[in-house]
């Protein structure tokens, strides 16, 4: 499984949380 790029860096400062948790998610997803 492959993350996807995210957005441009100043749309992932304002929501890195939700780049954490779309990380988090993807990790579950694999294990």
């Amino acid at each position: 499984m492959r993350v996807p790029d995210f957005p441009a860096a100043e749309t992932q400062n304002e929501h890195w949380e939700d780049s954490v948790g779309f990380m988090l998610a993807a990790i579950f997803a694999i294990l």
